[in-house]
């Protein structure tokens, strides 16, 4: 879809009335972004916060630079959609260069790190099935829907204080 027809359906979105979040586009420092944006506030569309995707590598900082550039340039409460650790290049999850343990890590130290930014409103780690060749790491449930040692680890996780945008 281009900019310019999403554009032209947005007002119909806007009368929900609901919280509207951006279009999450695979990379959301992309040019279709970037024109989109650019547009809502040239025509006084209402985007209420950013949606992202973030399949990224191992690095928190990474993430958190990506997020801060992001709000920085938008002004907008950040909704992560769905993020998790992925190799897209892997043939098969034996093959990811992600351990389990390199996810687990990754959990532990990006959910209090998010829980720190005050514009992150809100996040959703994605979990696809074990067997998913990029993802299969990173899944929450096992093939028998019990939590994987990730999967109890993200249920357990308890946020350290309430965020300014609940």
């Amino acid at each position: 879809m281009s900019v310019d027809e999403a554009i032209a359906l947005w007002p119909k979105l806007e009368t929900i009335g609901l919280p509207l979040g951006s279009p999450a586009t695979v990379n959301p420092e992309n040019q279709w972004m970037i024109d989109f944006m650019n547009k809502v506030d040239q025509l006084g569309l209402r985007v209420d916060f950013i949606c992202v995707h973030h399949y990224g590598g191992r690095s928190v900082q990474g993430l958190l630079k990506k997020l801060d550039r992001l709000y920085k340039k938008y002004n907008r409460p950040i909704w992560i959609t769905e993020f998790a650790l992925a190799d897209w290049d892997a043939k098969s999850v034996e093959e990811s260069r992600h351990t389990e343990e390199d996810v687990l890590e990754f959990m532990r130290n990006v959910l209090p790190a998010l829980e720190r930014l005050d514009y992150v409103a809100r996040y959703a780690w994605f979990s696809a099935k074990t067997t998913n060749r990029a993802l299969g790491r990173a899944a929450l449930f096992d093939e028998n829907n019990r939590l994987t040692t990730l999967g109890r680890h993200y249920a357990s996780f308890q946020a350290t204080e309430e965020k300014p945008n609940d």
